[in-house]
This record gives structure tokens, sequence and C-alpha cells, in this order.
């Protein structure tokens, strides 16, 4: 019993420290609410300065985020992949870099055939191009695609600043500012790994940020601000970005129907036709696009990778069919569509699975975006809602959120373009809880003050704890201060292979039991000369076909599933008659 409660305090610690932490500011805030006072009004003095500059502000929550995050690299150094998603933004953002929209199909694609990634009709990733641009500029520029991660995070930690810039005072802009570099920019998932939230915030930023600055006055370049997002939102989290911009499209045209005739003109001449421009260009970029991946300018990438592969299709909501189901030449592949992919959706078809499949939606948003310290923002909620100054992102809120629903699953990042619209509503809250008095006592001013030294506690927390990796695991719910495990045995792999010198293919063989979010095979853009190809082992005589195609490889057998990785060379595992 013992022993089972220091291991539920090992793994969820974090959790733990923060809501510790946020007893401890309530009993003080109750008890001796003026503690620290001096050293508050002179920390707010300073930083209200820099937020009144707000173009200033911007700028340096930028410089902070790339600087702290640059600084913890020796504690949490640049990331492996692992997750099926990221392999494909990779190549993705491989392809990219050498120059190309697309790649041929490779005469041996059947043995390179793997999850989120086409073959035919030609050999790309399957996903929106924003993520992708991300990580190409870091490969292009530094060697390294999570360079681009880097900085795609640094910039949605400025947009989530400018868009609260819209909404709210300075100062609490430039707070927010700085609670999304602790909570989203250095150790979570969206900035230590490959497979995205940050481009989608960005979008999502703009837009809203964009929409703040038009309740006040309707100008041609907040409209070109949010048409650029809504691009954004476009190539990277289409369905929920679609979802917001619907909700901003219903404010702003209910704010040109209330101001009559003169209203609907303004609008059209100074937001309408700008945002048009923008977004028929956009349109043309991503149908040139799409027909160099598919063939189609109306057929994206993930569209058929869904008609090839997928039982589920495109949108994924709940209340659609199964398709029929498609041919497998791979058992992994099976499995991750009809044993993980299709249960979730029957699952959530029924009301049951609905309502489960909600609260872990509301759970698993509150843990990441939110936990307990910037829950204290929902303690005034009721005078939230009847705020006048954020009921239009109340109600892009409700417009995200039925939309969201409605998806047969859910992560984070599917989220993301609502990130700036959360902490929005969640320090319109702060603001309301500032004012609260017990008598005399100034309870709320000491608990808004608490927060942002509460997060610098944890981050502090977090480096010390570096140390223990065990503590950082996938068994638990995405949070600010972990991200799961990469797959460093496959980089090393590569690594002692790249070492050695020459060209190798390396053969992979699972076991029926493989953890199939677990995958091996995947390659680089320009498969026939990278060093290291990764291929499924399949029957001999297609074995025999790739061996033969690439003779002057040296093959090696790796089995991730038998202890340390097996890899042997190829002729040690097979049959002198084969």
């Amino acid at each position: 019993m013992t022993s089972n409660l220091v291991q539920i305090l090992r793994n969820q610690w974090p959790m733990a420290a923060e809501t510790g932490l946020v007893l401890i500011a309530l009993a003080i805030a109750f008890l001796k609410p003026d503690l620290g006072d001096r050293a508050f009004q002179q920390m707010e003095h300073m930083l209200g300065g820099l937020a009144r500059k707000q173009g200033l502000a911007v700028i340096a929550i930028v410089l902070i985020a790339l600087v702290a995050r640059g600084a913890l690299l020796p504690i949490a150094p640049i990331p492996a992949a692992k997750i099926h998603d990221e392999h494909s933004y990779l190549l993705l953002a491989d392809t990219f870099a050498l120059g190309r929209l697309s790649n041929p199909t490779h005469p041996m694609w059947k043995h390179f055939e793997s999850f989120h990634i086409n073959q035919q009709p030609t050999y790309g990733s399957i996903y929106p191009v924003s993520q992708g641009i991300f990580l190409a500029i870091g490969q292009v520029l530094a060697g390294h695609a999570w360079f681009g991660v880097w900085l795609s995070s640094a910039l949605m930690c400025g947009a989530i600043c400018w868009m609260l810039q819209g909404w709210l005072p300075p100062g609490w802009a430039l707070l927010g500012g700085l609670l999304a570099v602790f909570r989203f920019g250095l150790f979570s998932y969206w900035v230590n790994s490959y497979w995205g939230g940050g481009a989608a915030a960005i979008g999502g930023s703009l837009v809203l940020g964009a929409l703040g600055r038009m309740q006040r006055s309707l100008r041609v370049r907040d409209a070109l601000w949010m048409a650029v997002g809504a691009s954004i939102l476009a190539n990277s989290r289409p369905y929920e970005g679609m979802l917001l911009c619907a909700g901003v499209t219903s404010v702003l045209l209910f704010q040109a129907a209330r101001g009559g005739k003169p209203a609907w003109r303004t609008f059209l001449v100074r937001i309408a036709l700008p945002m048009a421009v923008v977004l028929s260009i956009t349109a043309v970029c991503m149908g040139v696009y799409f027909r160099a991946t598919t063939g189609n300018p109306f057929l994206s990438p993930y569209q058929v990778n869904q008609l090839q592969y997928g039982p589920v299709p495109v949108p994924f909501l709940i209340w659609q069919p199964l398709r029929q189901t498609p041919e497998y030449r791979h058992p992994m592949m099976r499995k991750v569509y009809m044993e993980w992919e299709a249960p979730q959706l029957l699952a959530a078809k029924t009301a049951r699975g609905f309502l489960s499949l909600s609260y872990v939606k509301v759970k698993l948003t509150w843990i990441f975006f939110l936990g307990p310290a910037l829950t204290l923002g929902l303690v005034m909620a009721h005078r939230t809602i009847r705020d006048r100054r954020v009921r239009p992102l109340l109600w892009i809120a409700l417009v995200v959120a039925a939309g969201v629903a409605a998806e047969p699953w859910f992560y984070v990042h599917y989220a993301a373009p609502a990130t700036s619209l959360l902490l929005a509503l969640t320090l319109q809250g702060l603001r309301h809880v500032r004012c609260w008095r017990l008598g005399r006592k100034r309870v709320g001013l000491f608990l808004v003050r608490s927060i942002l030294a509460i997060c610098l506690i944890l981050v502090a927390l977090r480096i010390v704890a570096s140390s223990a990796p065990h503590e950082w695991n996938a068994s638990r719910p995405a949070q600010w201060c972990c991200t799961d495990v990469g797959n460093f045995e496959r980089e090393r792999l590569i690594a002692k292979l790249e070492e050695m010198g020459g060209l190798h293919l390396v053969m992979v063989r699972y076991k029926p039991n493989h953890n199939y979010h677990e995958e091996w095979v995947y390659n680089a853009a320009d498969i026939d000369n990278a060093k290291v190809i990764f291929a499924r082992e399949m029957d001999p005589v297609s074995d025999r076909e790739i061996e033969e195609y690439f003779k002057d490889r040296q093959v090696w057998l790796a089995e991730p599933d038998v202890p340390y990785v097996r890899v042997s060379p190829i002729e040690a595992e097979r049959p002198s008659g084969r």
C-alpha cells in the first residue's frame, strides 16, 4: 500500500506540487495577504513600463521564450521522434528542405508503407504544410528540424501576447505572454516533439487578436492579420481552425448587421475585400500543393491517405459510418486502423462512450492549459460570463467546443487554435479575482500575484528533477512539465550505422505483440540517397527483391521487440537456401 502511494506521488508529483503551492497561496491570502506587497509592487511597476510599449512587449516575450528554452538544452536536449505523426512531419520538412513539394513513388514502396505517409500517387506526408515549413526552416538554417519547433514555440508565445493586447489591458497581456512561456514554451510536448501545437496556436492568436482590435475600429491591417492567421489554421489544424473562424465570422457579421448600411459598407471594403484577396492566394497555393501531391487540386494528401488505409471517413465525426475495411499488406498497419482507430469511433457513437470521451476531453484540456494555478481564474466565472468585454470570445469558445465534441478522439494540440482564447478568458477571470476582498483583506490581489511565482517555482522544481527521467513518462496526461521519451533506440542505431560508414538497409521484423504506436519504418524524402534505410520485412520473394534493388548496401535485421533491440547482419538470420 505504501509503495503504491509512493509510486503514485512520484508519477504525479508535478500536479501534486502545483496543487500544494496553490493551497499555500490560498492560506497566505486569507491569513497574511499583504505578504511581499512591496516586492510585488516593484515588479509590477517594472513590467508595467514594458507592457505599455506593446510592440516591444511582444518582441520581449519571443526573446524570453527563445533564450529560456535554449538555456534548458543541457537538461532538455533536442528530442528524438517517436509518435507516427512526428515522423510524418519530419518527412514533410525534409521534402521542403530539398526544394520539393512531394517525392516520386519508390519502386520498392510496399516495403516502406507506414503511418500518416502516402506512397501513392506520390511519396510524402499526409499533413498540412505549416508545421513542416517551420521544421524545414530549422533543418535548412540550423541543421536540425527541432530548431524550427523552437522558433514556432517562441513565435506562438509572442502571438499570444499580441492577441491578448487586443482584448485586455497591456499589463495583463504581458502576464499572459509570460504564462504561455512557462506553460507551453519550456517543457511541454509542443516544444519538445515534432507533431505540433505552435503553428496552430499562432494562427488562432492572429485571428482572435485581429478580432479584438476590430471591436474598436475596422482597419485593413487587422483584416490582413486575420487572413494570415486563417491561412495558417487552414494549413495546420483545418477542422478546428474552421470552427474558430466560423465563430469569428459570426461575430463580425453580427457587428456589421447591428451597425446598418454604413457599417456593412465599411466592413466589405476594409475587412471582407482584403481578406478575400489573401485567402484567395492561399487557396491557389493549397491547390497547387494538392495537385503536386495527389494529382487533384481539390484533394488533400490526408484525404488520399484515409481513402487508401483508413476505415473512418474525413472529416472524423462521430456520426459517420465506418468504411469498408481496406486491404493491408502489413499486420501493424491493420492493427492501428482496425484495433485502435475504428473502435474509438464505434465507442464514441454510444451515449456512454460519448459522455466518457467528453469528460476526457475536458480533463485533458484543463490539465494542459490551466492546471490548478490558472484554475483560480474560474473562481469568478459567473462574472466573466456576464462580462461584455469577452462575450464574443465566450461565443467562439462554445462554437469550437461543440465542434471538438463531435470528434471521436482528442489530443490537446487539437485545441491549439483556441490557446489564446482560453488564456484570455482565464485572465479576464483573474481580473475579477484581483478585486476580491474579505473585509479589508485583499485576498484576490495576493492570489493573482502568486500565480506567476507559482509557475516560476514549478519551473525550478522541474529543473531540479531533471535527473530522474523515469518520472517523465507517457503514463500521465500531457502537462506543461513533461514530454514522452522519444525512440532513442532507433536514433542510436542510425548513428551507429552512419559511424560505420557505407550504405545500409535495415529490415524490421516485429513480433505479433509489438506496440504499434512505436513504429521504426520511416525514411528520408530521398530514399535512394539516404545512408540508412528502414524497410518492413515481408515474404521471402519480396524481401529478396528489395535486397537486390539495394545490392550495394549492407543489409541488417532489426528486431525492436527483443530486449535491447537486436540488430544483426541479415545473412546470419536467414537460411542458406533462401
